[in-house]
């Protein structure tokens, strides 16, 4: 059966160096989109019990998943509700809503006033992202959105900065300079905003100043980054499926679909069950809407032209080389020489991001209690506006 493993023991191992790297600075763990694909529920409570002050999510039906598993961490939308019912979610389930502009605000205070409550929110402001959240010069509309909502409790205000994994420190400067300088003029016209986050991932690791009251981590704690990795991070997972069939093909057999491969030997091939439906072998969409995206690919295709570029599985311990083109469902390799039969465990290494929702998590490296989720109190403080000074984890 296909299966993706996780390994609790590399995200554990990640966490140890965001603490080292961040200096007791709290950590708010984003595990959106299933934990970058790695598992919700169990990649939670690894979060919280390695200190993290908060989980943040995207979509409503994961804060859904954690509250009715017992999650009793603070849980920050990261979209504004656009419904009524995403309204209402926020105040049933004890959620931090993100708001964005008039509109959120104003669902936010109706449904907070049909349940008798206030509720907790974070501003999202756009420094330059171009995404969600009220422009810098816009302070004026976000002080009288916020003033006819008086059930919403502002606890933090946050942006995301848009070139921070090129390290242009240019770029990162500009919106840290335009985020600072919003934060306090909305604090001086009468506003207090509550914990300051503008760091994600790639901010918390290359540029401390851009640290201030909390961060926000995800791929990190995945081993996934887009940038050289000189912290020394690890992959948190792999693939797994079966040989399902071995064989010996004569030299000049045509091997895969397109008649672009021809075994020059006698070989031993074996068919593995894995291919494109599985995730593994889809080409990522490449952004050439400029001269320099293409340059980048450019350089990048000639290095690889220096470099083995042929595609590697794992079996008992060998590695093994596919042969032809990748296909929906399988894959042939060349095990010419190993021993190497029918049922045989293949590990494929692929990005949990990648790998098809609807295969099976494996969490490994835990006490077996450990792979259900069981919540325990976060080791960290709650984000606070002077968390920096905090205890360490």
């Amino acid at each position: 059966m296909t299966r993706y493993v996780i390994d609790a023991r590399q995200i554990r191992w990640n966490a140890a160096i965001l603490r080292r790297e961040l200096h007791g600075v709290p950590v708010i763990g984003v595990v959106k989109c299933d934990a970058y694909g790695a598992g919700l529920l169990p990649v939670s409570r690894i979060l919280l019990d390695e200190g993290a002050a908060a989980l943040a999510v995207l979509h409503f039906h994961e804060a859904e998943t954690l509250r009715r598993s017992g999650v009793g961490a603070p849980i920050l939308m990261l979209t504004p509700a656009v419904t009524a019912a995403e309204a209402d979610t926020v105040l049933r389930l004890d959620l931090t809503a993100s708001v964005d502009g008039a509109q959120s605000c104003a669902l936010l205070e109706s449904a907070a006033e049909r349940a008798g409550k206030t509720v907790p929110v974070h501003l999202m402001l756009d420094t330059g992202f171009g995404r969600f959240g009220w422009l810098p010069d816009e302070t004026g509309a976000l002080l009288r959105d916020l003033k006819r909502c008086p059930r919403l409790r502002v606890e933090g205000l946050y942006s995301h900065l848009h070139d921070a994994y090129t390290a242009r420190a240019k770029d990162v400067d500009r919106q840290r300079m335009l985020f600072t300088g919003t934060a306090d003029a909305l604090e001086r016209a009468g506003l207090p905003v509550g914990v300051r986050h503008l760091a994600a991932t790639a901010a918390a690791l290359r540029f401390p100043e851009t640290r201030m009251d909390a961060v926000r981590v995800g791929s990190a704690f995945y081993g996934l980054l887009p940038f050289a990795d000189k912290w020394g991070f690890c992959p948190v997972g792999h693939l797994e499926c079966e040989v399902s069939a071995v064989k010996r093909l004569p030299a000049g057999h045509n091997v895969g679909y397109g008649g672009l491969c021809r075994t020059k030997r006698e070989t031993t091939i074996a068919v593995v069950n894995a291919g494109h439906v599985d995730g593994w072998g889809m080409t990522p969409v490449r952004d050439c809407f400029r001269l320099r995206d293409r340059l980048r690919y450019l350089k990048a295709d000639l290095r690889s032209l220096r470099r083995d570029g042929r595609t590697f599985v794992e079996i008992g311990g060998q590695r093994f080389p596919l042969l032809g083109r990748f296909t929906m469902s399988n894959v042939i390799v060349d095990v010419t020489g190993g021993d190497v039969r029918p049922g045989d465990t293949v590990r494929i290494e692929l990005a949990p991001t990648c790998a098809n929702g609807s295969i099976p998590r494996v969490l490994t490296g835990e006490p077996a209690a450990a792979s259900a989720f069981a919540p325990r109190q976060p080791r960290a403080a709650r984000c606070t506006r002077d968390a920096r000074t905090a205890p360490e984890a």
